[in-house]
């Protein structure tokens, strides 16, 4: 009988053991909280964040754990603290410790890094969309002077459709803009890695933007070992050096 008791002894201290480092190893904050309203279980995130909780945020926690063991509903909430964000969800449980007594289970996720970067998202669009309103109305202005017989000097007809043919651009590269947010969206940031040389690349830049820079009376070059091998996207690295180079054309007098 005594080595029966010392075995379900060591079983139950084991389990205990594995339950406490599985919970430990949660990027979440759990807390278990039983119908006393006492904290009967707490892992180290927890512990982190219930040291930093400010008094308005402990008394969300305290109002959102009795409103689930009140409606004996899973309740999921926004909390802002100290310039984070975290998703609070509350679990009411039938039986969170021995005897049967209920309790519920809190789970803090901290949302921040993704809230900063939806909000600069968001941010990113509205902006884009902003700026979308200045070659619309350019191509509208200057399309209805021509057409409108407004302008009607060889000369003049010239610059309006160089103006045109300018603002179509950034048009263009606008829309991309907004298109290539809404597929990281859709389909998430994936990145396809080949080891390949990079001279491709270059060359179809060089391609891309000849006329451009022939137009505006820049020359264009990239230094690199023609003999090195670089492991990249093709895809990616194609949008960023198409990026990188808009920006130097608009911002900077020479590319190199």
């Amino acid at each position: 009988m005594s080595t029966e008791i010392e075995e379900h002894v060591d079983a139950l201290s084991t389990s205990k053991n594995i339950r406490d480092s599985l919970i430990n190893s949660m990027v979440e904050g759990v807390l278990g909280i039983n119908e006393s309203r006492q904290i009967i279980l707490s892992n180290k995130m927890a512990n982190d964040i219930m040291d930093n909780i400010d008094e308005d945020a402990k008394a969300f926690l305290l109002r959102q754990i009795e409103d689930t063991f009140k409606s004996k509903q899973t309740e999921m909430r926004d909390l802002e603290m100290n310039a984070r964000f975290f998703v609070v969800t509350t679990s009411y449980i039938d039986k969170i410790e021995q005897g049967g007594k209920s309790g519920v289970v809190v789970t803090v996720r901290d949302m921040t890094n993704e809230h900063n970067l939806d909000q600069m998202k968001k941010d990113f669009i509205a902006n884009v969309s902003h700026e979308l309103r200045t070659p619309i109305s350019l191509l509208q202005g200057y399309t209805e002077s021509i057409v409108d017989g407004i302008v009607t000097e060889p000369d003049e007809i010239k610059e309006s459709l160089a103006i045109v043919l300018d603002e179509s651009k950034r048009l263009n590269r606008l829309v991309n803009e907004l298109l290539n947010v809404a597929r990281m969206d859709a389909e998430g940031l994936s990145v396809n890695k080949e080891v390949q040389p990079i001279a491709a690349l270059l060359d179809k830049m060089k391609i891309k933007y000849r006329q451009q820079a022939d137009d505006l009376g820049l020359n264009m070059t990239f230094n690199y070992c023609k003999k090195r091998v670089w492991s990249y996207d093709m895809d990616r690295m194609d949008q960023v050096l198409t990026n990188l180079i808009d920006n130097a054309s608009r911002y900077t007098k020479t590319w190199r």
